[in-house]
């Protein structure tokens, strides 16, 4: 039976579930503001992108840089950053944090209260994004709202079990559905090279065949026809600075779709100026050139008239010899990106410029003038089967988004029921996304059933080492409470409880038999091996896709590599228990210095790679548990 629905009272959110609540963001959020101060220089820099929160390096060479980071904002995991300014142009809007570090206090910071979890507020923020819909409570020039204006705003909350529902769902369907979008990206690069590799031909070779050929005299470009000639560029264009047109069609430079009116694509976040009096006047048949990323082939021919921003370079083609729309791809050919590279100067990465007077005296081809229409009619009418190809896996990306924006909506405001782990989740706790209690009288029978589980889904090749780490990391990554203090041992973090669970799954319950050699211990499965089940099923079925996620990622793992992973997760989470500010190498130096001696028969660089690795493969703790103590405090 459908649930019964009620209006929210809002309009971009519309009719909600009558169990849900529409509340202010004041009631869900505290906005901090750490200021990290002479603790940057061992902090990490985060930065709100399009994809997320990332890390950055300090020696930053893109964008503007700070002379000094102390009054960056630190940043813990599961906090919300919010961008809350140019609401109507800005790139990015909101991301939550993987990472402890710090962060420019231009954003906001938010910590989730109880009452909301952080994933499922990101996934609020996620379809807000979408069609800008705070814009509209922006009143001032830059589009941007005060932290108390924000407050003011409201969301749809569902209670906490569905919110966790909804997140879980979400973060596996859109996981899904990213994959599938980066294939498709990759097929749309190989189609795009496959067909630039065939323009490198005609535009270098020409389309009549094979016939006789002539070194070039250009490094770069080799043998082209014997009929060709080769030039000067500043001999066939001529730099043009004509201003003064402010009510002109505002154009942009596509690296991909040439020169184009801005309003043209909705993909266009670049700020037009107010007083576009200084732009450039740009003709029908105009060269024009993104100075700062020429260096990525950014320059086209303009089919269009009207006005560019004044960074760019605009050239009037003036030898009556070329065909404007040959010289168009030859200097759009993958050839000469090499060379705009080396031409192109600056100290930031992307930001490079190549100077007009530098671009001009760079040699080029020219074939006779019918063969060059030749050359333009192949590459525009006779490599259509390669747009097309490009055009529908396009089109396909398009869906894609669409349907993943779609997606995040109807769940996060509750037009779509979400019903996956319905029967297993009965309390708030039970969810992943909190620290977990398991509905267990005996929570070292519980965690022998964790135990078995490993078992189970690794197979053979676990010993005893490997299979603590494990146990270990599940453990405190879903944060399971077994009542257990972790001490710094040899191998990596250690509880006395394994050897009870082994008790456990051999001895009393006989679902496994222990083998002991001179190897080490091994476990072999028995006829009753199934018993486990149905108490795993009762415990932890809730986090069956996570806990089953862990095992096999470290299934491939050797007994070293699992040391490795499960004490720098250690680390780590003992670093966030702490709540002080901490890096990659802070966390490493930690577990070298402050560990056991034999951590060190692994480099440094050893350690930091697999930290690297273990983001990649979200193992990453949250500050669950204890703090994992010293052999000597554990005994003291």
């Amino acid at each position: 039976m459908a649930r019964q629905m009620k209006d929210s009272g809002i309009e971009w959110i519309g009719e909600i579930p009558e169990t849900w609540e529409i509340r202010k963001h004041k009631t869900l959020f505290d906005c901090s503001k750490e200021i990290v101060g002479e603790a940057s220089a061992i902090t990490q820099l985060l930065s709100l992108t399009t994809h997320g929160i990332r890390k950055k390096g300090q020696e930053v060479s893109a964008g503007k840089v700070p002379e000094s980071f102390d009054t960056y904002q630190t940043v813990a995991p599961d906090d919300i950053v919010m961008c809350l300014f140019d609401l109507d142009c800005s790139a990015v809007f909101s991301g939550i944090s993987p990472y402890q570090g710090m962060i420019s206090p231009a954003y906001k910071v938010l910590k989730c209260k109880g009452e909301i979890i952080p994933l499922f507020a990101d996934y609020w923020f996620k379809f807000v994004f979408d069609g800008r819909k705070y814009r509209t409570y922006a009143k001032n020039l830059r589009y941007t709202l005060t932290y108390d204006e924000f407050a003011m705003l409201s969301l749809a909350l569902p209670s906490l079990v569905e919110q966790g529902r909804i997140a879980a769902f979400l973060d596996r369907k859109c996981a899904e559905i990213d994959a599938v979008i980066e294939r498709t990206k990759v097929t749309i690069e190989e189609y795009k090279k496959l067909k630039q590799a065939v323009i490198t031909e005609a535009v270098t070779k020409g389309v009549c065949g094979p016939r006789p050929m002539k070194d070039s005299g250009i490094e770069w470009i080799g043998e082209i026809p014997e009929g060709w000639t080769t030039a000067i560029l500043k001999y066939s264009i001529r730099w043009k600075s004509e201003k003064g047109q402010p009510d002109a069609t505002v154009l942009s430079l596509y690296r991909d779709y040439g020169v184009v009116p801005k309003d043209s694509r909705d993909d266009n976040h670049n700020v037009t100026s107010l007083d576009t009096s200084t732009y450039k006047v740009v003709s029908v048949g105009d060269f024009v050139i993104n100075k700062m990323k020429a260096w990525q082939g950014s320059m086209a021919v303009s089919d269009y008239a009207g006005i560019v921003s004044p960074a760019y370079h605009v050239c009037e083609i003036t030898n009556p010899t070329l065909n404007k729309r040959y010289l168009h791809h030859l200097l759009r050919n993958h050839l000469y990106i090499p060379e705009y590279t080396r031409l192109s100067t600056g100290m930031r990465i992307g930001q490079w410029d190549l100077g007009f007077d530098d671009f001009k005296n760079l040699p080029f081809i020219i074939p006779p003038i019918d063969e060059q229409a030749e050359i333009v009619e192949y590459i525009e009418n006779g490599l259509s089967q390669y747009d097309t190809l490009i055009a529908k896996k396009t089109a396909l990306l398009t869906e894609l988004e669409t349907y993943k924006k779609s997606l995040i909506y109807e769940y996060v405001t509750g037009k779509k029921e979400c019903l996956e782990g319905i029967a297993h989740v009965a309390a708030a706790n039970e969810y992943p996304y909190f620290p977990a209690t398991v509905n267990a009288r005996n929570s070292r029978f519980a965690q022998a059933v964790l135990m078995s589980k490993i078992l189970d889904i690794h197979g053979k090749g676990i010993g005893r080492v490997k299979l603590e780490k494990m146990l270990y990391t599940i453990e405190t990554s879903i944060g399971f409470d077994f009542d257990t203090e972790y001490v710094r041992e040899i191998a990596g973090p250690l509880h006395e409880s394994v050897y009870k669970c082994e008790g456990i799954i051999s001895r009393k319950n006989k679902w496994y038999q222990l083998h002991k050699s001179q190897y080490g211990v091994s476990y072999i499965p028995t006829k009753n091996v199934e018993g486990y089940r149905s108490y795993y099923d009762r415990y932890f079925s809730a986090y069956n896709a996570e806990v089953e996620r862990i095992i096999n990622i470290f299934k491939p793992y050797s007994t070293d590599q699992a040391e490795v992973v499960a004490t720098l997760f250690a680390a780590w989470n003992d670093a966030i228990i702490e709540g002080k500010p901490f890096t990659d190498e802070s966390i490493v130096d930690d577990v070298l210095n402050n560990w056991h001696d034999k951590k060190k028969r692994f480099a440094k660089e050893v350690w930091l790679r697999a930290m690297a690795q273990m983001k990649q493969n979200n193992i990453v703790p949250k500050g669950y548990g204890k703090r994992t103590v010293l052999k000597k405090e554990c005994n003291s």
